[in-house]
């Protein structure tokens, strides 16, 4: 596998890295106010300058730090039923989607990335929730979707985060349930890459300089929801998928 830490020291220009920084930087605040988006939000841009393997790598290294992060305030409050029930069928399908990620062309995967974003983007823009019928099978299909898109373009978040939102559960249930399981996912997506010889040092070393980032704008994300909860909470939410929208819509197009 090419060694990204090179690129990220040598060959990439002062612009590129802020770039990435700052995608790490917004993919954090979103993560720690929504408790997801942050792989959606930085996948299509990292995937642009590195092949999708690595960028699948380092954002699951920063998500799973995220996690544990954000464990303490979201604990208490997961729905360990729904986890078990989503989380399952999605580790187990995971090295399905590592299986994808590494037979399919970059420049394909790249596309579907930024596809998946765009598509994801409208549909909570728009309000769409799933009205139909919820069960083991439906969560079967969830689950095991969520896991393939985990493993292929690190991002199975959509049919999860689509189907936690049209449940009764409250949002504040919903968050931390998104914050553990996606953590989760992000530890097993790690394993599958291990297990296949595609994480390496260089991975962990590239995620170095991005950490302490990540840290503090998930934190900040974390101070966000605390302090607009039911007040302009619709606002910063509507302002995030915005800007995931101009993300998706821009990669797709570089």
């Amino acid at each position: 596998m090419e060694a990204i830490f090179s690129h990220l020291t040598l060959n990439w220009s002062p612009m590129i890295l802020l770039l990435l920084g700052v995608s790490a930087f917004a993919g954090g605040v979103m993560r720690g106010f929504t408790g997801f988006g942050g792989g959606l939000l930085m996948m299509p841009v990292y995937a642009v300058f590195m092949p999708p393997v690595d960028a699948v790598a380092i954002v699951a290294i920063l998500n799973l730090i995220a996690t544990i992060q954000m464990l303490p305030s979201v604990l208490h409050l997961v729905r360990w039923g729904r986890l078990l029930a989503l989380g399952l069928p999605t580790v187990i399908f995971i090295p399905l989607g590592t299986m994808i990620l590494t037979s399919v062309d970059p420049e394909a995967m790249r596309t579907v990335i930024a596809i998946i974003v765009i598509v994801m983007s409208l549909i909570l823009l728009k309000g769409w929730k799933y009205h139909g019928k919820r069960g083991f099978f439906q969560d079967l299909a969830v689950g095991i979707s969520g896991g393939i898109l985990t493993g292929s373009v690190g991002m199975g978040g959509p049919p999860i985060i689509l189907y936690l939102l049209s449940s009764t559960n409250h949002p504040k249930e919903n968050r931390a349930t998104f914050a553990l399981m996606f953590g989760l996912s992000q530890l097993a997506s790690l394993g599958s890459l291990f297990f296949h010889d595609m994480l390496t040092t260089q991975h962990v070393i590239s995620t170095a300089w991005l950490f302490p980032i990540y840290f503090i704008a998930t934190w900040i994300g974390v101070r966000c929801y605390v302090q607009v909860t039911g007040k302009r909470e619709h606002l910063l939410r509507y302002a995030s998928l915005v800007l995931l929208l101009v993300i998706g819509v821009g990669t797709l197009f570089i």
